[in-house]
């Protein structure tokens, strides 16, 4: 994972940590989200409703992405 974040900076010009926090900032206003599929997904991610890491929220994504593909 800190590769990517890693690539992903220095493609961007700036630090992991920068990636990382922008990320983090995303997935705050993400969770305020009112559409019920985005609610569904961040109950998932954080049952007690605290902000997931950026790694947490990744892995999901792709955990679920890899489902899609297999079904």
């Amino acid at each position: 994972m800190k590769d990517i974040l890693e690539k992903v900076a220095e493609k961007n010009g700036i630090t992991r940590n920068e990636v990382e926090s922008e990320i983090q900032k995303a997935i705050k206003e993400a969770m305020k989200s009112r559409q019920p599929q985005a609610q569904r997904f961040w109950k998932e991610v954080s049952p007690d409703g605290q902000i997931p890491s950026v790694e947490t929220v990744i892995a999901l994504i792709v955990e679920k992405v890899n489902e899609q593909m297999c079904s």
